[in-house]
């Protein structure tokens, strides 16, 4: 099985999935199926596994989808690509968390991560499928954003998705209850 090596140090398995929707995304496919997104996936894919490659680079496949979407013709899908990971990468440089202590900290996806798995004790997949979404909603938004007001919308999200039946909230007498 291919491993992802995440911008954040976090390891994953290759999703399919995950790669179509992105290329389905940028493709602007709508209503047209996803075939041109499958047919490029299974293409990265084989290229991955033909190389014996057991680990690659989430930026390695970023280029491989590039490079993908440029050989077949479709520079705008490619160019869509490379203004989304622009904008997100400058987005994180304007958000910032004030913690609880009162100091401003970098934004820092990572720590999300780590931040809903233990505050919910949630797996790791979960916490960063939960936490891409919630950073998504978060990176439109420029300046500071409060300890108490990130542990808020990670509640909210977490009951969202149906999950909070099943966890317990971590408290501050807890190990590892992720405060900031």
């Amino acid at each position: 099985m291919i491993q992802v090596l995440k911008r954040d140090g976090a390891v994953e398995p290759f999703s399919a999935d995950r790669l179509r929707a992105c290329l389905w995304r940028v493709l602007r496919c709508g209503d047209q199926g996803n075939l041109l997104p499958r047919l490029l996936c299974e293409a990265i894919a084989i290229h991955l596994r033909r190389r014996g490659t057991a680990k690659v680079s989430s930026a390695a496949l970023f280029e491989m989808a590039l490079l993908a979407l440029r050989e077949t013709d479709q520079p705008a899908a490619a160019d869509a690509l490379e203004e989304h990971r622009r904008w997100r990468h400058q987005a994180r440089r304007t958000l910032w968390l004030i913690g609880e202590d009162g100091r401003r900290r970098p934004w820092d996806r990572g720590w999300l991560t780590a931040r809903l798995q233990s505050r919910w004790a949630i797996s790791r997949p979960a916490a960063r499928a939960i936490g891409g979404i919630l950073e998504s909603e978060l990176l439109g938004q420029a300046g500071p954003l409060p300890a108490q007001r990130l542990d808020d919308l990670i509640d909210e999200r977490v009951e969202n998705y149906g999950l909070a039946p099943w966890c317990l909230i971590a408290s501050p007498s807890v190990p590892n209850s992720g405060r900031l």
